[in-house]
């Protein structure tokens, strides 16, 4: 393992799943893009409408588009032109990852374990 605590066969996390989530009091416009860390590759590209957190935060879960590589994961509010990115490279094993949309920017959460996680339909074994 290397310092990050990356095994020597996957130099990357494999993301497995990805909710976007406002926890903010009124509807926003979440942009999302997903870029092949290796190539720069544009891979997915989305606009997202996330209704008004109500006693918490509402969510959308991102289907599976993505391919078991390096990425990275970047999440701006529609109104703002500041992207906020997560790379895959920098974590391991398989990644659950949280965007929470606020009034500061993004903030990731997230949590890895043992592949896969919880399903099969996103690069499961």
């Amino acid at each position: 393992m290397d310092t990050l605590g990356r095994s020597d066969e996957n130099e990357y996390a494999t993301l497995q799943r990805l909710p976007l989530a406002n926890i903010r009091d009124m509807p926003i416009v979440a942009e999302l893009r997903i870029e092949q860390a290796e190539t720069d590759d544009v891979i997915f590209t989305e606009t997202y409408e996330l209704p008004a957190a109500e006693d918490g935060f509402e969510a959308v879960s991102v289907d599976c588009v993505w391919p078991d590589d390096p990425l990275r994961v970047m999440t701006r509010d529609a109104d703002t032109e500041d992207w906020v990115t997560l790379a895959t490279a920098d974590r391991s094993d398989c990644l659950s990852l949280l965007a929470e949309l606020h009034g500061g920017g993004v903030s990731y959460y997230s949590s890895t374990d043992e592949c896969p996680i919880r399903a099969l339909e996103c690069h499961g074994e």
